[in-house]
């Protein structure tokens, strides 16, 4: 939920703690092949790829999907998932009132509550300060990507510019960033060592006709305001393509997203060729966009919230993984993305059970806080000298261990006929507290994605808070150092407990997430390590008013 600026208009979108009334009874089956647009042709999909124009402006009309979204969150699969919520949050209050426990040093340590242990994460050089924020706003969908001069973190409605020893270059808008006078939100970023640039997506609703997915990237590797960005944007028409999620491969960069209208039709992904080298902002026709509609699982089935990887070492196929349709589950699904072209029906992984969490409980107060539903929120791709120099598909999810909600983390082998799972760490501090709202990175350097060194380790960012153990929403991390035992850091405490327009009264669930950032650095600081960059929200003000939101975002670098 969230109130936002649209055309220099206020608009406050109503607060209600409804759930979706009607999901995906039918679902639509549409063709699964993709049609390029090459040379400014029109798709037969009817979506192009086209430059910005800072004269248009937005109608301030939203459509059903975007109003939901924009109210209640990342739109669910179907019905099915909101029960599986409500079942889970009824089971973890259940379980909450029965044991009024002090918490074991054992379930702290995942917390942050723990002692810290010799080989734990730490930040590097003091680089842990205060990220963007927005009162009028909430959640944060914190992000962000480190490049080699420069971090770039977005959150809802604002952008930021830091040089790498946390100086402020430049803040803004996310519309003054993309260009876009509309209803821009759910930011993603990263940055590629292929063609030294950042490249940004987020969905931007013009109308309730006028559905977009923002596209851009900088001119140079050292961009210091929105000045410095080529701007254009994929044109959706009516269908609406929510939670887009971004990541490449050495000639393309790939967006995923869920297409909705009134209900959730299918998933799609676009894939746009990157630009040529130099500083000019090439013509819209001289990109290849084509779109993958309707990703499959090998049973014909739909899947849900592709994730296209952030590829660091070069390779002319990088990998997307998705959630299962209909929960639980021991299937994610793995599509490979070679050249512009993605894979039409995906390869099953198999995997540990998994469900929808129930959102997470916090001291003081009463109102819980959102852990999606299971689906998966970003993935790194990346060669990893542990593994003979392969490639690894890092990724995470928050999913159900019991009464409380927990992170899966994942070091995939995508690459064979079969996928399957290197490592996967459930990180749990059951019974007492829920961990959610995370984003994994190894420690891969690659500074021109031709050659690099270290990745055999990860650090993990997420957000901590449980009733039993009166712990208020903070940020915590872990690593996994050279396949050693994972140790646990505090990176943040909270400053009280939380509640905002989104949750008013007692029992409320409260936006929180949608999800956070964790990048590799390609020129860390400390030699003879790899670092790691990431972004988070926590509980940031003593305030528990419901006229705003009190959520702060922070930004770190830490080394395994």
């Amino acid at each position: 939920m969230t109130r936002r600026e649209l055309c220099g208009t206020a608009i406050g979108v109503s607060v209600r703690a409804t759930v979706l009334a009607a999901a995906a009874a039918s679902l639509l089956a549409l063709p699964s092949i993709a049609v390029a647009q090459e040379g400014g042709a029109a798709a037969r999909s009817g979506i192009s790829l086209q430059a910005v124009d800072p004269q248009e402006r937005g109608t301030g009309e939203l459509g059903e999907a975007a109003r939901r979204a924009l109210s209640r969150g990342p739109l669910p699969a179907s019905g099915a998932d909101l029960d599986a919520k409500a079942a889970a949050n009824r089971a973890s209050a259940r379980a909450e009132a029965a044991s009024r426990r002090a918490a074991a040093p054992e379930e702290l340590g995942p917390a942050g509550g723990g002692p810290v242990a010799p080989k734990a994460p730490v930040i590097v050089g003091g680089l842990n300060f205060a990220g963007q924020f927005d009162s009028g706003s909430t959640p944060s969908d914190s992000t962000g990507a480190v490049g080699t001069t420069r971090y770039v973190q977005l959150v809802n409605r604002r952008f930021a510019i830091h040089n790498k020893a946390g100086g402020l270059l430049s803040s803004g808008t996310l519309a003054a960033l993309t260009g876009l006078s509309a209803n821009v939100f759910d930011p993603q970023v990263i940055w590629d060592p292929t063609t030294l640039r950042f490249y940004y997506t987020a969905d931007a609703v013009f109308s309730a006709s006028d559905n977009r997915l923002a596209f851009g990237f900088s001119r140079t590797a050292s961009p210091s305001s929105a000045a410095d960005w080529c701007k254009y944007f994929i044109a959706y028409g009516a269908e609406f393509p929510d939670y887009p999620k971004l990541g490449d491969n050495q000639g393309f960069v790939g967006i995923g997203s869920n297409v909705f209208t009134a209900s959730f039709v299918r998933s799609d992904v676009a894939t746009v060729s990157k630009p040529p080298a130099g500083s000019a902002c090439p013509a819209a026709a001289s990109f290849l966009l084509q779109i993958r509609r309707g990703l499959r699982d090998s049973t014909g089935q739909l899947i849900f919230t592709p994730v296209v990887a952030n590829q660091i070492d070069n390779s002319a196929s990088s990998y997307i993984i998705a959630r299962n349709l209909f929960l639980p589950s021991t299937r994610l699904w793995i599509f490979r993305m070679n050249g512009g072209v993605v894979d039409a029906v995906g390869k099953a992984l198999p995997v540990a059970n998994y469900t929808v969490p129930p959102d997470a409980s916090q001291g003081v107060l009463t109102q819980r806080l959102d852990t999606l539903d299971a689906r998966n929120t970003q993935a790194i791709y990346a060669r990893n000298p542990r593994r003979r120099n392969a490639f690894s598909l890092w990724t995470q999810h928050t999913i159900a261990d019991g009464a409380v909600a927990a992170i899966r983390a994942y070091e995939i082998n995508p690459v064979s006929a079969a996928p399957s799972v290197r490592l996967a760490d459930l990180i749990t501090a059951a019974p007492s507290s829920h961990l959610y709202n995370a984003a994994i990175s190894p420690d891969r350097v690659s500074l021109t994605g031709a050659s690099g060194s270290f990745g055999g380790s990860y650090v993990i960012g997420y957000t901590a808070s449980g009733a039993a153990s009166g712990i208020t929403p903070r940020i915590v991390m872990g690593s996994r150092l050279n396949g050693g035992p994972l140790q646990f850091a505090l990176v943040q405490n909270a400053v009280g407990p939380y509640r905002d327009f989104s949750c008013p009264n007692p029992g409320n669930t409260c936006r929180w997430g949608d999800y956070s950032g964790a990048t590799p650095d390609p020129r860390p600081t400390t030699v003879g390590a790899g670092e790691v960059w990431l972004t988070n929200q926590f509980a940031g003000s003593a305030s528990t008013s419901t006229l705003q939101a009190n959520w702060r975002t922070r930004i770190w670098a830490a080394r395994p």
